[in-house]
């Protein structure tokens, strides 16, 4: 049977917490509600959260109902490496996971509550296929569809949309409006009309052909857009879901089963999908704090680079 190591704690907590400036004592020691505390990189956020951790374990709270989210493997490891430093081998009994992760965790053991018993992550090869499938699928008018040369060199821009799509919570019908109402703008944006008279136009006249490559260049958007809803529903028939399917699932499982509540919470990034999980964790409890401080953490706890993750 493979043994953990057994080592003693390397960081005096004292010592750590004497350390801190006002306002990151001020994170560590709020350990009720939800707290946000901003700061830029660099600044100390993983000793802030793991002090924070070693805090409310102090309290007498067990290891097991901890929960810290990262974006990245490498930040998991950091986290870990960490509070083994602070509170020694409890370390090994905290929940770390990338977001990710943690969110497969929860469809893997629930599968009856995503609708498959026999749900499965998709492979990349396997993505490409179904979006081939949906290429195939278009009609002939459809900007995207193509009847010489690659059929499939939008393949891999598909993709992308389709993972910022699910990232950033986009709603099909929302950014086709948005598109939609750019076109209509578009005899009014820099560069669309003549300044000084050229050949037959004269200032003020637009410059049609230009509109009318920039029309093409959008629709393609928006037709590419509208086959995001052909690409879930193929991905849904044949039971697969990718990475950032895991994270909307989650988060709409989390709203419909509010009695779900978990003890920490640290994220990294700026992604609209992921944040979207850490309200949920704290939704029953009142107290709610925002700390500016020289290290960017926060409990049930954010951990994020900068002002840009608050949007």
């Amino acid at each position: 049977m493979l043994k953990r190591p057994v080592s003693p704690p390397s960081i005096d907590f004292a010592t750590a917490y004497s350390n801190c400036n006002p306002p990151q004592r001020d994170a560590i020691n709020n350990t009720e509600g939800t707290v946000m505390v901003v700061a830029g990189p660099g600044t100390g956020k993983t000793q802030i959260i793991a002090a924070r951790i070693a805090n409310i374990i102090r309290q007498g709270n067990s290891p097991e109902t901890i929960l810290c989210l990262t974006y990245t493997d490498a930040g998991t490891i950091a986290m870990r490496e960490r509070l083994l430093a602070f509170i020694g081998t409890e370390a090994y009994s905290i929940n770390i996971y990338t977001f990710h992760a943690y969110c497969n965790m929860v469809i893997q053991e629930n599968p009856s509550h995503f609708g498959f018993n026999d749900l499965q992550p998709a492979s990349e090869l396997e993505k490409l296929e179904i979006v081939q499938t949906v290429l195939d699928s278009l009609p002939h008018d459809n900007p995207l569809a193509r009847e010489k040369g690659d059929l499939y060199s939008d393949t891999k821009n598909l993709l992308k949309l389709y993972a910022d799509m699910k990232r950033e919570d986009w709603l099909a019908e929302v950014v086709i409006k948005a598109t939609d109402d750019f076109i209509a703008s578009l005899p009014e944006q820099p560069g669309m009309r003549y300044l000084r008279k050229y050949k037959e136009f004269q200032p003020g006249d637009l410059k049609q052909q230009l509109i009318d490559a920039e029309v093409r260049k959008y629709e393609r958007f928006k037709a590419a857009v509208g086959s995001f809803a052909d690409f879930q529903r193929v991905m849904r028939e044949k039971k697969r879901y990718d990475f950032d399917d895991m994270i909307i699932w989650v988060i709409n499982a989390f709203k419909s089963t509010p009695e779900c509540s978990l003890r920490v919470c640290t994220g990294r990034g700026t992604e609209e999908g992921p944040l979207r999980l850490l309200p949920l964790f704290g939704q029953q409890r009142r107290v709610r704090r925002t700390i500016r401080a020289g290290g960017s953490a926060g409990g049930r706890v954010f951990q994020g680079d900068g002002l840009a993750a608050l949007r």
